[in-house]
């Protein structure tokens, strides 16, 4: 009886195996010829300012970058403060990646069994970018478009391969101002006190540029004092507009070494506080902590903007600052990006220095008004808040 099962089990064993065997998907990635290979992807614009741009990277990790769509005609300065192009640093760019980070690159491709995928996942909807994917192997082709695939049954992994895509290249020192950035203008001989450079640090402080970014422009030499503009109108002084930026796009290390060179005292410590609460303290825990050791204040409601529209006389435009305080901006439910945690831990830090949930705003209104995360107003209540409404006539 113990033989007839050991032959049993024996036998199902061989059966697992073959079947294992028969089942297996062979890769059906054409042979990688690197002298040939090119892998690429591009980025089109969309209703709105959608980075849009090809970047490609060959076999001996030689990257080429090119934004898109951009004004020949028009001055470096002028493409830079081109708000519907996306990019901080226009242009064609170039560098050198190692040969581990594209055999990195490769694998990934192959790990998604990308030549398996179909050529298109879109969805029927408009407005959106459109992303396209290129792996080209030497000795064989294969590009995916991506239009809100998400919502087409396309594979997680193709998001992935794109998101690989632009870091290996490093795309996001030219597409959103990044450190890295820096250490490529440095090899660039690129002058930053020149007008070009105010305009890559204004638009990166108006836009998504990295705190060390900006820090590291200032520390180069970028000219705080100066005036900028674009095309006829005069904006005002590049030190002042940097460090009320960083006190709204929660840029901690921006404001602090502004302090330090007397920009927030030219500012003025009630404008910096309000200013601070107009960007719901920036989403940023680590610009509350820098806001405080400052003596901003962190309570005052923020500035105001009527309509204009007759049928709205007297009343605030809704779409406008709202007179709100740093607490209660946090309620807004874009502010923060969608990033519950960042926007809670914000609210802590403010409630640890201080801040009262019961300070009411232009309308009356305190920092539990219009809130719609759970978490949030747990923490407001059991720091003291209350619903009692007083609005102003």
């Amino acid at each position: 009886m113990a033989t007839s099962l050991s032959s049993l089990r024996a036998v199902v064993l061989c059966l697992l195996l073959l079947c294992n065997l028969a089942c297996a998907r062979t890769d059906k990635t054409p042979p990688i010829d690197k002298e040939k290979l090119k892998i690429s992807l591009q980025r089109t614009g969309c209703y709105g300012p959608c980075p849009s741009y090809l970047v490609t990277i060959d076999g001996h990790g030689n990257v080429v970058f090119q934004s898109r769509h951009v004004d020949e005609e028009a001055s470096a300065v002028d493409r830079v403060a081109d708000f519907d192009n996306g990019i901080i640093f226009p242009g064609r760019h170039t560098e050198k990646i190692s040969a581990q980070a594209v055999t990195a690159l490769i694998e990934r491709f192959q790990k998604a069994r990308f030549f398996e995928l179909k050529d298109e996942y879109r969805s029927p909807v408009t407005d959106s970018a459109t992303y396209v994917v290129t792996f080209d192997t030497g000795n064989g082709k294969k590009t995916v478009v991506d239009y809100v695939g998400a919502d087409a049954g396309m594979p997680a992994s193709i998001t992935a391969l794109e998101d690989a895509i632009d870091e290996a290249a490093g795309t996001a020192r030219w597409v959103r101002g990044t450190a890295a950035l820096l250490t490529w203008l440095d090899r660039q001989k690129f002058d930053y006190r020149s007008k070009l450079a105010i305009a890559v640090a204004i638009f990166g402080a108006r836009r998504e540029a990295e705190d060390e970014m900006l820090t590291g422009m200032i520390e180069r030499g970028l000219p705080l004092d100066n005036r900028f503009a674009f095309g006829q109108q005069d904006e005002g002084v590049v030190g002042d507009e940097l460090i009320r930026q960083a006190l709204e796009r929660g840029r901690p290390n921006t404001a602090d070494r502004l302090a330090s060179l007397g920009w927030l005292d030219r500012l003025g410590i009630e404008e910096a506080g309000r200013t601070f609460a107009n960007g719901a303290a920036g989403c940023s825990p680590a610009l509350v902590e820098t806001a405080a050791r400052l003596k901003i204040p962190l309570d005052l409601p923020g500035k105001v903007e009527r309509s204009t529209d007759s049928d709205l006389v007297g009343e605030l435009d809704e779409f406008g600052p709202r007179g709100r305080t740093a607490l209660a901006a946090l309620s807004d439910s874009y502010a923060c990006d969608g990033n519950e945690e960042r926007r809670l831990e914000t609210a802590r830090r403010l409630l640890k220095h201080g801040a009262n949930p019961n300070r009411r705003d232009a309308l009356g209104e305190t920092a539990i008004f219009g809130v719609e995360n759970v978490a949030l107003l747990e923490l407001l209540y059991a720091n003291g808040a209350d619903g009692r409404v007083d609005r102003k006539s």
